[in-house]
């Protein structure tokens, strides 16, 4: 594009040719042919100052980073994907909010604890009517989601990673103990707080897990996966981009995992109103188990 590599040329063994050395820099567009690194050539493209491939994730990748002081080139090995960013374990954690959504919505008094927008709004309606104690029963989920987000970075940033257990690890823990905790709190006079709670879970698992195959996801609304879905398979219809007809149906398929999850909210519901959300730690513990690896903390 037209951000491409905008590098002067390199030679082996030296720095870059700099202004003012006798050679006048020779800036070029990114082009698929003529560019004056092979590397390019190659399909490698620049992002953020490090050359990664074009649309896709090789086991082997090479980093060129440029300076001041000339190049220095890393060679790294990767996944192809982090555990955490695989297809089965987004499908759970999005099935696992559907049946959080629907656990709110029929057992706990009609509220939609995964996605705070219509609370806001529901927050709007009761404050205009005068109606303050169920304004702040609308309230208390939409301050936990936000406190889940700051817990999630907070474990992101002081948790020690070993060889097998990652800080997503944690975090799915954490999940599970506190919607455990929901699962024995009465309905009715408690709805409030298990709201409120099931809201910071939805929000350190949003904030945990942002991708499903390397692509932008969340596994707690829909919203974003439906416009990130159609767009990516119009472009694949419209411009003969298999891989983009890939991306649109994973996130149609995440979407209808979230779409099962509901649907499993609803039977469980019927059986066992106030231990129904039990079934999202289920899935909680299955992602945790398929994340489980001995090689490092890739989570």
């Amino acid at each position: 594009g037209g951000g491409g590599c905008g590098q002067w040329p390199v030679r082996e063994g030296k720095g870059r040719d700099r202004p003012g050395q006798g050679r006048r820099p020779q800036r070029q567009l990114h082009r698929r042919e003529g560019h004056p690194h092979r590397r390019c050539q190659a399909g490698l493209h620049r992002r953020g100052g490090i050359l990664s491939t074009q649309g896709r994730a090789p086991k082997t990748r090479t980093a060129l980073f440029c300076g001041k002081e000339g190049r220095t080139l890393l060679q790294e090995t990767e996944k192809q994907f982090q555990k955490s960013e695989s297809f089965l374990v987004g499908a759970l954690l999005a099935a696992a909010g559907g049946l959080l959504d629907a656990y709110t919505y029929l057992s706990r008094g009609g509220v939609f604890a995964n996605a705070e927008t219509g609370n806001m709004v529901l927050f709007g309606i009761c404050l205009t009517q005068g109606q303050w104690g169920k304004a702040v029963g609308y309230l208390f989920p939409i301050l936990a989601f936000a406190l889940g987000v700051l817990a999630a970075e907070l474990i992101r940033e002081r948790h020690r990673s070993g060889p097998r257990f990652h800080w997503r690890h944690t975090v799915l823990l954490a999940e599970v103990a506190v919607v455990c905790a929901v699962a024995f709190l009465p309905r009715g006079e408690w709805d409030s707080l298990a709201n409120t709670l099931v809201a910071f879970v939805c929000a350190l698992q949003v904030e945990t897990f942002r991708k499903v195959r390397g692509n932008p996801f969340a596994t707690t609304m829909c919203t974003g996966n439906l416009r990130s879905g159609t767009e990516a398979i119009y472009h694949g219809l419209t411009k003969g981009k298999r891989e983009s007809v890939e991306k649109g149906l994973c996130y149609y398929g995440v979407i209808a995992c979230f779409i099962a999850g509901s649907a499993l909210g609803v039977a469980l519901t019927r059986l066992a109103p106030q231990r129904a959300v039990l079934g999202a730690a289920a899935l909680h513990l299955t992602a945790f188990g398929l994340m489980w690896q001995e090689d490092g903390g890739g989570a």
